[in-house]
């Protein structure tokens, strides 16, 4: 029977082709993964890709030539991902060249026996073009960018916005490519890896190279007039972070040289392409912002350790995309632990990491491991830090010998492959003998996490300590590791149990007064506790007990009235910082200004920014003075960003005053200075300030920054009038923006114009809707669009676009379901 093809007779009815769907039923789709749902079939595994392209920057177009060479699977077509991309010519190398369909999303090679080579193998040439929306950034002069370059971002599925492209994780090839860019421009991908199509990356411009002195293999790209200490930030640590990975996993890295590029107004933070991360150009500052900035050696171990965990082995579906994420989480974090110079600074920092991990991932409300697919968002962003947490949980549970087995042997099993979230159980499982299905069940499918509750009660010389879960609408507990310390006058005694559906008790013997009793004081598990202490006990704890115990401690004492610990703490320049930090936090939420103004001149500029947002809660006429004068002369910028933010808390016209000054700015280290500055006058600020909230020259990510602060200065006017009056010159300034080469600025201006657009901005915004094609943007387009026609109608809803979103949705699935359609006549 002769193979339909996708551009056939006519579409039948569309109700006729929804029946399958209806026929599935919610129960059936919210309980089973469809049949391509987690990623899409194929019929063909890609064994080489060969990119070449040239880059047109003045008219933003790129052009190129993608050779394939891919065995077949079964019979079908080669089916690759297109969105915007015209295909100007297909050959064939070693036999005639399929014919092709192309279709909105797709380019589709009908492939036969004919097409393949001796071999059995298909050889295929396509050449492209496209003046990409995404996956391909070009930036240019003018403000707010220096000069011009172009660069790639892949993940999760952008590159089929620039060449056609099987751009899903699940196929890993060996690339090479080569491209072409203007005269004076450094250029470069990362051509001779394995490697599935979201890791391949370019960027060209007229960069700054810098070597590692140490190790030639590894080098970093940087704008022109990059200082010294900037690049010795991102550069110098990068071997012995290699060396640190190197030996947690087992494997040396493995692609040979490591470049990082840092870019203009990156989307990210960065991205871990295999061999070649890009940056953001934000992370290159000097010195004054160093202690202020961890985040930029955490944003280099991050992307580096992706190249194990993330490139070396890769996700096989976005659904498990968490062992990519997660790991590199943890391992950055472990790089960092490891880099302390005492025990007790290791011991404090590694707890802070997991207080953060816990507190930012505990109220989850979607599965991380996500077998089933939900709309993206914060749970999404989970992956991050409910990856690194279920990590460390595990580490905590076996024991470190036994995790870092588990660790390499995960990665020798699976280097240069794909993964899924059972790969990994099934490694630790063999190395440890443990049936650990429970536990993966629990923190990757499962939401949410406990609630437990500890109970104390003193019989003699005997203390009864219980603990249970409290019950909650969340799934039932399985069983969890508890530790309970308790320190009384004959010293530390420790108990542990684990903890099921029913509660567990411990009877301590003990003689005299108890000190304290830290439940889980190494933070085994990511649980909600509550258990009532005296101020004095919190005390003891604080300074006596195991670091993730202490902290907990610190920030129990934040809802007393016991200050004076928590000064000692904050002021002891001996003490690790997450304890000072987390002391002065606790002040602040105590309201207690005399120990952090005693701190605010401290010499580490971290504590100093910990104490300047404490002193924002803190309503007393001795702190406006002070941060006035922190905002004024701190030599740090981010320490002065902290205390303009909390200056506007305590002294909202003072604020203003000092923020007029400050957002024009131009330095990177003072890019956090001028957002906070941007925020002050769009919450406290006047009319007259609007035009600087809206200035098109403001630099790096300031400008959507500012359209965002004007947007919220307008919502926030209780006369109407006045809305209606300034609104338009704030939705002016977004509609300029709307042709941006950056999509963040973008997307920025269609959430403002969904605040304070008008009449006006209705036409431009059907015209984006029209002409974009990413589906963030298209949706974003649509709201403002909806919410300027319903503007004061709360109950509005704009048929026409609801309508024209509908039948564009339904497209979408009638497409989906010819090609499921097809695949399935295929076969049978």
């Amino acid at each position: 029977m002769p193979r339909p093809s996708l551009h056939a007779p006519a579409r039948p009815s569309p109700w006729v082709a929804l029946v399958p769907l209806l026929l599935l039923g919610p129960s059936r789709a919210g309980g089973f993964d469809r049949p391509g749902q987690r990623s899409p079939e194929r019929a063909f595994d890609i064994l080489s890709v060969d990119l070449q392209v040239q880059l047109d920057v003045e008219a933003r177009v790129v052009r190129g030539t993608v050779r394939y060479t891919a065995r077949p699977l079964h019979e079908g077509p080669l089916v690759l991902d297109r969105v915007d991309v015209d295909i100007l010519a297909v050959r064939g190398i070693d036999a005639a060249a399929p014919p092709h369909h192309v279709h909105p999303g797709h380019l589709v090679l009908e492939v036969d026996p004919e097409h393949l080579g001796e071999d059995g193998v298909l050889d295929v040439e396509i050449d492209f073009r496209a003046h990409p929306w995404t996956g391909v950034h070009f930036r240019g002069l003018g403000p707010p960018d220096a000069y011009p370059e172009v660069w790639t971002q892949g993940q999760q599925s952008d590159h089929r916005h620039w060449f056609p492209s099987w751009d899903h994780p699940n196929d890993r090839f060996e690339y090479t490519g080569a491209v072409t860019a203007p005269e004076g421009w450094r250029a470069v991908t990362n051509s001779g890896h394995d490697l599935p199509t979201y890791l391949i990356m370019f960027a060209a411009g007229p960069y700054d190279r810098h070597v590692h002195p140490d190790d030639p293999t590894t080098e970093v790209w940087v704008p022109p007039s990059t200082s010294a200490e900037a690049v010795a930030r991102v550069l110098d640590p990068v071997p012995a972070m290699k060396a640190h990975f190197g030996a947690r996993t087992g494997t040396e890295y493995p692609w040979g040289d490591y470049l990082q590029v840092f870019v203009q107004r990156f989307l990210y933070f960065g991205m871990e392409n295999t061999g070649a991360t890009i940056n953001s150009a934000r992370a290159l500052v000097d010195d004054r912002v160093g202690a202020t900035r961890p985040r930029i050696e955490n944003l280099v171990a991050h992307e580096l350790a992706h190249q194990w965990f993330g490139d070396l082995l890769t996700c096989r579906t976005w659904s498990d995309l968490w062992l990519n994420e997660g790991f590199a989480t943890f391992l950055a974090a472990d790089y960092v632990v490891a880099r302390q110079s005492t025990e007790e600074a290791r011991e404090a920092t590694q707890a802070a990491q997991v207080h953060r991990w816990y507190s930012r991932s505990g109220g989850q409300a979607e599965p991380m491991a996500r077998r089933w697919h939900h709309p993206p968002g914060a749970s999404s962003r989970n992956v991050y830090n409910r990856g690194a947490a279920t990590l460390w949980m595990l580490r905590t549970d076996l024991g470190e010998a036994a995790f870092w087995r588990g660790v390499r042997t995960y990665v020798a099993r699976h280097a240069h492959g794909s993964v899924e979230t059972v790969d990994l159980r099934r490694a630790f499982e063999d190395e440890t003998g443990r049936d650990l299905s429970g536990f993966f069940q629990q923190w990757t499918e499962g939401r949410g996490s406990p609630t437990l509750q500890v109970r104390e009660r003193r019989v003699g010389d005997e203390l009864i300590v219980t603990v249970l879960q409290v019950e909650s609408d969340e799934r039932p507990l399985f069983h969890v590791p508890v530790e309970i310390q308790v320190a009384s006058d004959a010293g530390v005694s420790t108990h542990r149990d684990r903890l099921g559906r029913e509660p567990i008790q411990f009877r301590v013997p003990v003689q005299g007064e108890v000190r304290w009793v830290a439940a889980d004081p190494r933070g085994a598990v990511l649980a909600q506790w509550t258990h009532d202490q005296s101020p004095p006990r919190l005390e003891a704890q604080a300074l006596e007990a195991p670091a993730f115990a202490r902290l907990a401690a610190i920030q129990a004492l934040g809802d007393t009235d016991a200050s004076e610990v928590l000064g000692q703490i904050a002021a002891d320049t001996t003490s690790p910082l997450p304890y000072r930090e987390a002391a002065a936090d606790a002040l602040g939420d105590q309201r207690a200004h005399a120990p952090l103004l005693a701190a605010l001149d401290d010499p580490d500029g971290a504590v100093r920014s910990a104490v300047a947002d404490a002193l924002g809660r803190c309503p007393h006429p001795d702190v406006a003075p002070a941060l006035r004068r922190v905002v004024t002369a701190d030599p740090n910028p981010d320490v002065r960003a902290a205390a303009l933010t909390a200056l506007a808390k305590v002294d909202p016209a003072a604020a203003v005053a000092a923020a007029r000054r400050l957002t024009r700015l131009a330095d990177r280290e003072e890019t956090w200075l001028v957002g906070a500055a941007l925020d002050v006058l769009g919450a406290h600020g006047e009319a007259r300030d609007l035009r600087r909230l809206v200035d098109p020259t403001l630099p790096y990510r300031s400008r959507p920054r500012g359209l965002r602060a004007a947007a919220a200065w307008i919502q926030r006017q209780p006369d109407p009038r006045v809305r209606q009056a300034q609104a338009p010159a704030v939705a002016r300034a977004a509609e300029r923006l709307l042709p941006d080469l950056d999509l963040r600025t973008r997307q920025a201006a269609l959430d403002v114009l969904e605040r304070v657009g008008d009449d006006r901005s209705l036409a431009l915004l059907e015209a984006h809707r029209r002409a974009t094609r990413v589906p963030a943007e298209r949706s974003a387009a649509v709201r403002a669009i909806t919410a300027i026609r319903g503007r004061d109608r709360p109950d509005f809803v704009d048929p026409a676009t609801v309508q024209q979103a509908a039948l564009e949705s339904l497209e979408d699935r009638l497409d989906a379901l010819e090609a499921r359609l097809e695949h399935w006549e295929d076969r049978h």
